[in-house]
């Protein structure tokens, strides 16, 4: 038993053009643990059961085997208790994100290197003042209305999707700069949601005026 790492692309998501793709990694590492003896028997593979220190090399291997680990000898070992090899998993998701599941408690898995510290509440509560705003794949921003007092300041929060055009709707109409004020006075009143979509914007190369110029030049000509 090894340890491993697997890591990819996150991939099906919506980004801007110049950002990197998000990557998700996921760790494994076995470790040592002092339990009652027991064996994988009735478990599937797939779940991958804690097995004892001879186990993880020979299957088949007999309890009475085990018990003879050096660690049984030592003073103030609980009966039929020897190593066992578990493992601790971890699922990353770029570098915002770690979830882990093992069987040891929190306290065990941070030792005396890792610290945990409660991350400050900087976004306002639900119970202020804010908007909504959502697309169709899901998405989904909560904005304090203090950050959108101009239509300007909203748009900014988008400014990652450049040079896609943000494309903003209230009850599926479209809604422009002259509407925000409106929308503020709404917004203070209850919980409005938005949807946002992002579009490219094509421009095409107009065609009439370079048939005006070319037949000015044939008259000139005649």
């Amino acid at each position: 038993m090894v340890p491993s790492f697997l890591q990819d692309n996150v991939s099906g998501e919506k980004r801007p053009v110049a950002s990197k793709a998000r990557t998700v990694s996921w760790l494994c590492v076995p470790y040592f643990c002092l339990e009652k003896y027991s064996t994988p028997s009735g478990l599937r593979a797939s779940s991958h059961p804690m097995r004892t220190l001879l186990q993880a090399r020979f299957a088949l291997i007999q309890k009475d085997r085990d018990m003879k680990q050096a660690v049984c000898y030592l003073q103030n070992i609980p009966p039929e208790h020897c190593f066992h090899i578990a493992q601790v998993w971890f699922l990353v998701l770029d570098d915002s994100l770690v979830v882990s599941c093992a069987r040891l408690p929190m306290n065990s898995l941070q030792g005396d290197f890792i610290s945990t510290l409660s991350k400050p509440e900087l976004q306002p509560s639900l119970s202020s003042p804010h908007i909504l705003v959502s697309t169709k794949s899901s998405l989904l921003w909560t904005l304090p209305l203090e950050e959108c007092q101009s239509w300007f300041a909203f748009v900014s929060h988008f400014w990652d999707y450049w040079p896609l055009q943000v494309e903003v709707k209230l009850n599926e109409k479209p809604i422009t700069s002259s509407d925000w004020p409106r929308i503020m006075k709404l917004t203070e009143k209850t919980a409005v949601r938005l949807v946002v979509d992002f579009r490219y914007v094509y421009l095409y190369p107009t065609v009439e005026p370079l048939l005006t110029l070319a037949g000015h030049q044939q008259n000139q000509k005649l």
